[in-house]
């Protein structure tokens, strides 16, 4: 594999920021739960 190759293309990609941060994600209540189980909250 032409790691230099690979890598070129990852830095090529596009993302949209905006869409990404509105995009709800599935484990954000349970990350949640964990740290406050965690810290002794719950």
């Amino acid at each position: 594999m032409n790691t230099d190759l690979t890598a070129e293309r990852i830095k090529n990609l596009q993302f949209d920021r905006t869409e990404l941060a509105n995009k709800r994600l599935p484990y954000e209540r349970l990350d949640q739960l964990t740290m406050d189980i965690l810290l002794g909250v719950r």
